[in-house]
């Protein structure tokens, strides 16, 4: 028979394991106004037991003012309700410095069924959002620029027009060269800042979640690109339906992304044979049977204007997988690629 561990131990022990979680733990006896915090609350808000009044209005005190009002009526819904709360906040510690925590709370009743009290925890998830607002900025300035640059692109593009337009019977061959690589290199300059505004709409902007059939998704996708190609022999094998639940938007988009990459690396295969389907252990796939890659030799698929493959082999910007990644990233799911070379590509995804 194992030996009990006296209360000493076992709040010790709660201690440190709040420690290693960030996480600090309240309760407050409704019916008498006092607030009692755990050790690592303290350290959490910046106080200690002499400075903290041990009230409800003492802690709103804590709440960054501009979040007071909405974190007190959330409470005062809680407790009129009885229903469990969770939400974010800000706090301001006594120097000054702002932190964000994650809050929960559920309400206590006593021998006679009234409210006595709340019990709940606060997470510092500070870290955690100052990594979102940094990625917001970033985000936003990389649109910002990314559009920025198309007006000076669209100048050089139309400039070398005007000169092959008006001046081209008095150009040489060598001259004339130069004018279809200026003209080239802007086609491709416009590929790329279109895939990384694409990629900065992807990752911006609120996302909704409701039910999806993919399955549906792809059989538009495909009629799209048979459409745009009615020479190419491709077969589509796309299951009956694939039901998910997400942002229809994003969902299409990935879909066209995966598709259109399938079409592309299947150019030369007769025929050519792109699936869409879920495995057995629930994992959505798009398989193709197209050239495929060796994984081991080539860069991270996933990130912006990675090239699997030679521009003269296949044309494209490098941004469609990275932006099929953020839009499994952003719902919460996992993207991962098998391919061999010549044996074609299955990109698998999870959307929880």
């Amino acid at each position: 028979m194992k030996p009990e561990l006296d209360s000493a131990e076992l709040i010790a022990q709660l201690e440190e394991a709040q420690d290693v979680a960030g996480l600090g733990s309240w309760h407050w006896d409704v019916r008498a106004d006092v607030v009692t915090w755990s050790r690592k609350l303290y350290e959490i808000y910046g106080l200690d037991p002499e400075s903290f009044g041990a009230s409800y209005a003492a802690y709103l005190e804590r709440v960054h003012p501009d979040d007071r009002e909405r974190v007190d009526r959330i409470v005062r819904t809680a407790l009129e309700t009885r229903q469990d709360m969770a939400f974010e906040e800000r706090i301001v510690r006594p120097d000054g410095q702002v932190r964000w925590l994650r809050s929960v709370g559920r309400v206590r009743l006593g021998p006679d069924g009234e409210v006595a009290g709340m019990t709940g925890t606060c997470l510092d998830i500070t870290g955690e959002k100052q990594r979102a607002i940094a990625l917001e900025e970033l985000e936003a300035y990389a649109y910002t620029v990314s559009h920025d640059l198309k007006q000076p692109l669209r100048a050089v593009d139309g400039f070398a027009r005007a000169l092959a337009e008006e001046y081209g019977d008095r150009l040489d061959d060598t001259a004339r060269e130069y004018l279809d690589r200026i003209a080239a290199a802007v086609e491709k300059m416009s590929g790329m800042i279109d895939g990384l505004l694409a990629l900065s709409r992807v990752a911006r902007g609120a996302r909704t979640s409701e039910p999806v059939d993919l399955a549906a998704l792809a059989r538009r996708a495909a009629a799209d690109l048979r459409a745009a190609d009615p020479r190419r022999d491709v077969r589509f094998d796309i299951a009956e339906s694939l039901p998910v639940a997400g942002d229809p938007r994003l969902l299409a988009i990935l879909v066209d992304n995966l598709l259109g990459n399938a079409w592309k690396f299947t150019a030369g295969r007769a025929p050519a044979v792109i699936e869409v389907g879920r495995t057995g252990d629930g994992a959505l796939f798009v398989r193709d049977n197209g050239a495929g890659f060796d994984p081991t030799a080539a860069a991270d698929p996933f990130e912006p204007f990675a090239r699997l493959h030679s521009s003269s082999e296949f044309a494209g910007t490098g941004v469609g997988l990275a932006t099929v990644k953020r839009i499994v990233d952003r719902h919460g799911g996992r993207v991962w690629i098998e391919s061999a070379p010549g044996a074609g590509t299955t990109v698998y995804f999870t959307l929880p």
